[in-house]
């Protein structure tokens, strides 16, 4: 099937004359909601909002990608949006656009993107970078981690320290005994058997 050749223009257009569609199924957390208001206010960089002519009110358009960027201008009280309007977007290509603009999206290499997050925290600090940046903070954690240097090995254990199993049967009425004798420890069950049997002592030579 082929399509019309889509037109665009990039212009400015008042938000009172951006149409959100009800069924943009599109949502964001409200904590990155408010990282990305405070992007635009900070900055004013935003990517512009897709549009397309309404095809039932003149000089109004409807939102096919920018929803949550149109309600931040909005919060921050700014009238207009920098839009890029597509035209011969008819009714199905529309819900197509609307289903598939917000999902498609890359990957982000991890190690290039704690490269990045590193540069922005020491730049800017790591509490500033938190509230710039949509990921969790265990995330960032993960990704400053990446470049963390490798604590150094542990030293190998001496055999000589190494514990050694030790297996050993009793009736019922020795094992008894042996609990009332390690009642008197504290520790492990383990630890009290040392004790009991005071093997912490040195061997006299």
């Amino acid at each position: 099937m082929q399509h019309p050749t889509t037109t665009t223009t990039t212009t400015t257009v008042p938000l009172a004359n951006l149409i959100h569609r009800l069924d943009n199924a599109n949502t964001m957390p409200p904590d990155a909601f408010e990282k990305l208001a405070a992007h635009i206010n900070r900055t004013g960089n935003y990517p512009p909002i897709i549009v397309r002519p309404s095809p039932s009110h003149a000089d109004q358009y409807e939102i096919l990608d920018g929803h949550h960027r149109a309600k931040a201008l909005a919060q921050l009280g700014i009238s207009s949006a920098h839009c890029v309007i597509w035209d011969n977007v008819d009714d199905d290509e529309a819900v197509l656009l609307l289903t598939t603009l917000n999902r498609l999206h890359g990957t982000d290499d991890i190690t290039k993107r704690a490269h990045l997050v590193k540069h922005l925290t020491e730049r800017f600090g790591r509490k500033q970078v938190e509230s710039m940046l949509p990921d969790s903070t265990t995330a960032l954690d993960q990704l400053l981690q990446i470049h963390q240097p490798a604590p150094p090995p542990a030293p190998a254990p001496q055999l000589a320290t190494m514990p050694e199993a030790v297996t050993i049967f009793l009736t019922v009425k020795q094992k008894q005994r042996l609990d009332e004798q390690l009642s008197q420890f504290k520790g492990s069950r383990s630890h009290r058997i040392v004790q009991l049997l005071n093997l912490n002592t040195p061997t006299p030579s």
